[in-house]
């Protein structure tokens, strides 16, 4: 496995050389299987105790020549799927990649292990045959349904922004933001680069490449438009869609879309419902889409006020 090659590879077909691509990933693929299932097993032993190293992950960053911070994470995805049989019978076949397994691995804790145990080959039959990134959107909706009350880790209260100027005078930029938050923020500067982009598009300018500056621009052009407004000035609320049954609405229970930004629980998309205005899309037997009137609902105040 990986040997290797003699072959030139500038002198191989475009066909030849992306078949080799295909092979390398799906060898990489076996290898990682392997290796979640050997140091899983090395893991849980503590075999790396008996040289006197603290963790697995220190070991490994000690004689592996890998970082500590990603290896303490493969370690952890390797512990849980010693305990979730279904999905390591998956990978050790070949009909699930090791890269979703990990993402399965990570949604499982106290608090959703009892429904993982129930859907567990239902979720592994549907990300057989999916994306990476589809697969991380589905296990994204199944935790949304089965953790509705628990703690998200990345809710609002972790939300954090690093702001710090470089020996050279330039400012280094860096967020960490939920799903409502983050949603909120890309919205808006979506927004902002696109009447910029169509702006430099009329004006013949090349726009390959340019994105991150776009949003650089668009953030700029947002603090300036803060300091604009008075002190008694509202500014004016941005504009976020959740998609939600209205079952789901109603219960709060399940898991609803935040548009752009993915899954979230039904009771978040009840909360963001308190002050929004509700758009019925109602399908019909046959099939087709009935669109009704935008509906202001009160927030908690005005509701309040009008009793």
């Amino acid at each position: 496995m990986c040997e290797p090659s003699p072959v030139d590879l500038r002198q191989l077909s475009d066909a030849a050389l992306g078949a080799l691509v295909v092979e390398l990933q799906e060898q990489a693929d076996r290898l990682e299987a392997v290796r979640l299932k050997v140091l899983g097993e090395w893991d849980a032993r503590a075999v790396w105790a008996l040289d006197g190293a603290c963790s697995g992950a220190a070991w490994l960053a000690a004689r592996g020549n890998v970082a500590r911070s990603p290896t303490s994470g493969f370690l952890r995805d390797a512990r849980h799927l010693r305990a979730m049989p279904e999905t390591a019978n998956a990978v050790a076949e070949g009909r699930l990649a090791p890269a979703k397994a990990r993402l399965l691995a990570r949604a499982v804790n106290e608090r959703t292990k009892g429904s993982f145990a129930r859907d567990e080959q239902t979720l592994v039959d549907t990300l057989g045959g999916l994306t990476v990134d589809d697969a991380a959107q589905v296990i994204r909706f199944w935790e949304r349904s089965a953790d509705q009350d628990g703690p998200d880790p990345r809710d609002r209260g972790t939300n954090a922004v690093w702001l710090s100027q470089s020996l050279s005078g330039r400012w280094l930029l860096k967020g960490d933001f939920d799903v409502e938050s983050g949603t909120v923020l890309f919205t808006v500067l979506s927004g902002l680069v696109e009447r910029d982009r169509r702006i430099r598009r009329q004006q013949g300018e090349d726009l390959a490449g340019i994105a991150p500056r776009l949003r650089a621009d668009a953030m700029i052009e947002m603090a300036r438009r803060s300091t604009a407004a008075g002190d008694d000035q509202a500014a004016a609320r941005p504009l976020v869609w959740v998609i939600a049954g209205e079952d789901r609405l109603r219960t709060g229970n399940g898991a609803c879309e935040l548009a752009g930004g993915g899954a979230i629980s039904a009771r978040v998309a009840q909360r963001l419902a308190c002050d929004c205005e509700i758009t019925a899309v109602i399908i019909d037997p046959d099939g087709k889409l009935n669109l009704g009137r935008a509906q202001r609902r009160p927030n908690g105040a005005q509701s309040q006020t009008g009793r």
